[in-house]
């Protein structure tokens, strides 16, 4: 189904294009809040890169999903506006609208979705960017490599490392107490 959707899209067929998009412009729109770290920021990138998705649909071979081809374009959106932006550095929460990275287990006390926002606020973006990736996109290390252009080792270092920080910035505000 969403072949014949890529298929009719590239072949400029509008309605095609808006099915396929509405699959995933939530999705992106997410997952540019999330490196953005501002609603109207992510919006603005998550709208410029859909553009650029429609004019280089003809181009898309088929050699990934499409979500990670998107993804990639939201990504690099992401970079291209904060080289132009670089002067105009914000310090802002991460808004995460949704709870796929914390879900508490009956009975257990959990990390609320609130501390993991400002956790992940704290770190830089180069680790908040794979994290996110990770564990709240579900994607793997060879589509998370494809979307950030960096190697799979490189991937899978800096998400370790990430998780490290993470937890040494619960530990230090006592959200998060075991070893």
């Amino acid at each position: 189904m969403e072949e014949e959707l890529i298929e009719r899209a590239r072949q400029g067929d509008i309605a095609a294009f808006e099915s396929l998009i509405s699959k995933y412009q939530a999705d992106a729109y997410n997952f540019a809040c999330h490196f953005t770290g501002n609603r109207d920021d992510a919006y603005d990138i998550t709208q410029e890169a859909l553009i650029k998705v429609f004019k280089a649909l003809p181009k898309f071979k088929g050699g990934c999903a499409f979500s990670t081809w998107l993804y990639r374009i939201v990504y690099n959106t992401y970079l291209d506006n904060k080289k132009k932006a670089y002067n105009r550095h914000k310090v802002s929460e991460v808004p995460l609208d949704d709870t796929r990275l914390v879900e508490e287990q009956p009975g257990e006390p959990g990390i609320s979705a609130d501390s993991v926002k400002s956790a992940l606020a704290l770190l830089p973006e180069k680790f908040r960017s794979i994290i996110t990736l990770y564990h709240v996109e579900t994607m793997s290390y060879s589509e998370i490599s494809r979307v950030t252009g960096l190697s799979q080792g490189t991937v899978m270092s800096r998400l370790n490392r990430a998780r490290k920080k993470l937890k040494k910035i619960f530990l230090e505000k006592g959200i998060f107490n075991r070893a």
